[in-house]
């Protein structure tokens, strides 16, 4: 397994998701060092249901890293562990399937919420690197202010104002105001803690950046940006902030103090190559170089570990490139690296472009769900594709981690391209507007349509599209998903 940050973390959160059988769609909070599961009213997670055991079986932590553990009670019906039987005490690892008795199925699923506070607590890391540059421009603006404010007043109070110099004075401080305020907004997006991916323009988040990183970067080093044409993508742009700040603070680091030396920032568009990519695929390259000490090999192999770093003690925490290379692959993206000892470095970031022709193949996964790698399954019991206005990311939660796999539509056209694209087709389409329908029935004969709606049934001509009240809890949507899938394939 590949080491990334939230492998050196241990998961703070760790919870049962009732899967099949009673209760499904429960989910249980795992505390403490042990959890009883059976038909009990004294255990944990109680399943009232004749084929459990009144104690049927034990969750509990053992060994130095507390891990939680799962052993059979002596059960009428035996536990089974991803299809197993237990005879013994068993580790369990994020995304295990637990079968209690003949028809009850819980998963073990872990939440890491310790990696999103690492990486804020990097990002207010980085943001240190600026207070003291970030301080002398407030001064000096806010000291651009108060002379104007003063000249103001005199010339106002002379016997023969000079309109015109007032009137520059004037627009000397509104440009005043205006760089504080251009300052403010790239802090507050840097430290805006939630990820709010939308279109970006790279160049412009680069410009901000080096413009944020200016006066944390001695004089004697030259920053130079080359970012002539927009940059078009799709992410959050806190975060890509957050990830050329570092790469242009650990530049500056390798060059070091009172030295002369460059930093330059390139940008470039190519071609993305590969037997699978479309042909009108593109990415975004942004070089970061600088003419600092260089690596050895042996740092370079390292130089993305978590904690890892060469810096004194008290000056690096090890954390910030492994976020950037974090950060990156959740953009879609990816990081190379060239280094030579005495020669400098070059980090290349490379970025999905957003064109229009790469918005119209985009399938948007629901951003908001924790459990999408650990209930990832080979054969789903139902490929949903949902259009709602609403209801998207709660029903699309509630279906994954039924073993469902969802993809969601932004709107009717989006829907359609997806479905045209997608092999194997979904099997139902959950929506809450009726007519458009046909069109994806059109695309996709076989699909089913559940529409959730307060309206009253949907006309006989719109065969195969089940009317599911739109307020209806999980169980029952389920159950309306299920009932559209083909016998065959469930």
């Amino acid at each position: 397994m590949s080491k990334t940050l939230s492998t050196y973390l241990e998961p703070i959160e760790s919870r049962l998701v009732v899967l099949a059988g009673v209760g499904i769609g429960r989910v249980v909070q795992l505390e403490g060092c042990e959890l009883l599961i059976g038909r009990a009213s004294d255990v944990g997670l109680q399943l009232d249901t004749r084929d459990i055991s009144r104690r049927h079986a034990r969750l509990f932590r053992s060994g130095d890293d507390a891990q939680w553990h799962i052993q059979d009670q002596g059960s009428r019906n035996g536990t089974y562990l991803n299809g197993v039987p237990l005879t013994r005490a068993e580790p369990l690892d994020a995304g295990d399937k637990i079968q209690l008795g003949t028809s009850t199925v819980v998963a073990f699923v872990e939440h890491r919420d310790v990696e999103r506070r690492a990486f804020q607590l990097q990002k207010m890391h980085a943001l240190a690197e600026l207070a003291g540059g970030i301080t002398h421009d407030m001064r000096n603006l806010l000291g651009l202010l108060s002379a104007t404010i003063e000249y103001v007043r005199l010339a106002l109070a002379s016997p023969a104002p000079n309109h015109t110099e007032i009137d520059e004075a004037l627009n000397e401080a509104d440009g005043a105001i205006d760089r504080a305020t251009d300052l403010m907004q790239g802090l507050l997006g840097m430290a805006r803690g939630e990820a709010e991916y939308a279109p970006v323009d790279l160049r412009e988040v680069l410009g901000e950046t080096v413009r944020l990183c200016r006066r944390a970067i001695d004089p004697m080093i030259d920053l130079v940006l080359d970012a002539p044409t927009p940059l078009p993508m799709y992410g959050d742009s806190g975060q890509l902030h957050q990830v050329f700040l570092n790469l242009l603070v650990n530049a500056r680091d390798a060059i070091g103090e009172r030295k002369r030396g460059q930093i330059r920032v390139s940008c470039a568009c190519d071609d993305v190559l590969g037997d699978d990519a479309p042909g009108d695929e593109r990415e975004i390259v942004v070089s970061v170089r600088d003419t600092g000490r260089g690596m050895s090999d042996a740092t370079l192999a390292r130089v993305l570990e978590p904690f890892f770093t060469t810096k004194e003690v008290g000056k690096g925490t090890g954390i910030g490139l492994a976020t950037v290379d974090s950060i990156i692959t959740r953009h879609g993206g990816r990081i190379e690296i060239e280094s030579e000892v005495g020669r400098g470095s070059c980090f290349r970031v490379r970025l999905p472009m957003h064109t229009a022709a790469a918005q119209r193949r985009e399938t948007h996964q629901v951003p908001t769900i924790d459990l999408d790698e650990t209930l990832q399954v080979d054969e789903p019991r139902a490929r949903v594709l949902i259009v709602l206005q609403d209801r998207a990311v709660e029903c699309a939660l509630a279906l994954r981690i039924s073993d469902c796999q969802v993809t969601i539509a932004d709107d009717a056209a989006h829907a359609a391209s997806v479905l045209e694209r997608a092999r194997p087709k979904p099997d139902v389409v959950l929506l809450d507007d009726a007519s458009i329908f046909p069109t994806l029935r059109g695309i996709a004969p076989s699909i089913g349509g559940v529409l959730l709606a307060a309206e009253a049934p949907p006309p006989a001509s719109d065969a195969g599209l089940v009317l599911l009240d739109q307020d209806a809890d999980d169980e029952a949507l389920l159950a309306a998903v299920i009932a559209l899938v083909p016998k065959a394939d469930r």
